[in-house]
């Protein structure tokens, strides 16, 4: 009878280096658009900063609607469409910058980005922004990253940098 051989072990896995960022328990995250986390001061400003703007332009559209002489109505007609136009730019650009501040909003709390997809149940959508709006963020580094020092800056809160 021949002697028999044990069976090779495997290889023991390769260990990664602790990253900088976070807890060295924790996958690296990088910083991107849908990437990170948001507090709620800044998911709140998040809505906010899109809000002033349209709200801004169609106040602009109504007063320059209301000061024009009724015989110029030519131009004032242009500058209402030229504000309408703008208007429909930005809520096309906001779908993008909503969906972020979402999804890093629910990454602060510790869950999945697509927790989002609960904001178009209709009725439930209220509860789901009031549950973004209240609950706390995990403290200190989660799964997806630190936690948010971004400030008040827009370019920070939509992860555009």
């Amino acid at each position: 009878m021949e002697p028999q051989t044990p069976p090779p072990q495997p290889a023991p896995p390769a260990t990664v280096a602790p990253v900088a960022s976070g807890s060295p328990l924790l996958p690296p995250v990088q910083k991107g658009f849908f990437r990170g986390r948001l507090s709620r001061v800044g998911y709140l400003l998040g809505i906010l900063y899109p809000a002033a703007v349209i709200i801004l332009l169609a106040g602009a559209g109504f007063v320059s609607n209301y000061v024009e002489q009724p015989q110029s109505g030519v131009g004032s007609s242009s500058i209402v469409t030229a504000e309408f136009i703008l208007i429909v730019i930005l809520l096309i650009v906001s779908i993008p910058l909503s969906a972020s501040i979402n999804i890093r909003r629910w990454h602060d709390m510790g869950n999945s980005g697509w927790f989002y997809l609960l904001t178009f149940i209709p009725f439930a959508s209220l509860i789901v922004v009031l549950i973004e709006l209240i609950a706390p963020g995990t403290p200190g580094p989660n799964l997806y990253g630190d936690p948010y020092r971004g400030g008040a800056n827009p370019l920070h809160i939509y992860g555009l940098r």
